[in-house]
């Protein structure tokens, strides 16, 4: 992540003192004696972990510590399924990636969905009729820890469907033709099965 600043909220807090991040100095600025904030540079959050954020004051004294947590960013990598025909009802879908949280929700367009955290590699949502309703992409994302990782794209196909057949028949022994298939959902993948 990038450089931020830290509020530190607490009590006792004087001009001079200075923010302690995993017992090193951070450029410090006095707010109140209950608020200081402090500069902390992309090198102290370049790893995960768990670091202890302490206060240093006069006479050498030093706060309790409040651990402030980086957590490693998850990713998205799959979905399954990653398509259906629009109109094909409710259904449950499985977010692969790395680094979930437990508590971490599944967006579809960004909208939370009910969600079932299964492992760090994995989450599923449950997707409603109305997601899938009509044809278009979805997108859909995780939100965990104040932030949201993706999107991936969720195809809403319109359904394939005949509707006729031009010619509708042939006489037995008949030269070859060419069949017209007309209907929907058609694109330019699209291969005739006789």
């Amino acid at each position: 992540g990038a450089v931020f600043n830290l509020t530190v909220n607490g009590t006792g807090f004087e001009q001079g003192n200075t923010v302690l991040w995993n017992g090193q100095s951070r450029s410090t600025a006095f707010v109140s004696a209950t608020q200081l904030t402090a500069t902390i540079p992309t090198g102290d959050i370049a790893n995960a972990g768990s670091f202890p954020v302490t206060v240093s004051g006069r006479f050498s004294r030093v706060s309790n510590a409040v651990n402030f947590l980086v957590n490693q960013p998850g990713n998205l990598t799959s979905l399954n399924p990653s398509f259906r025909d629009a109109g094909s009802g409710a259904f449950t879908l499985t977010v692969n990636g790395a680094n979930f949280l437990s508590g971490a929700t599944v967006l579809w367009n960004g909208q939370s969905r009910t969600t079932t955290f299964v492992s760090a590699t994995q989450l599923t949502a449950a997707i409603t009729a109305a997601d899938v309703q009509n044809a278009g992409t979805a997108q859909v994302s995780v939100s965990q820890a104040n932030s949201t990782v993706g999107p991936l794209p969720f195809e809403i196909l319109t359904p394939l469907t005949i509707t006729s057949l031009n010619p509708s028949f042939v006489t037995v022994g008949s030269a070859a033709f060419v069949l017209t298939v007309n209907g929907t959902g058609f694109d330019n993948t699209a291969v005739v099965e006789f």
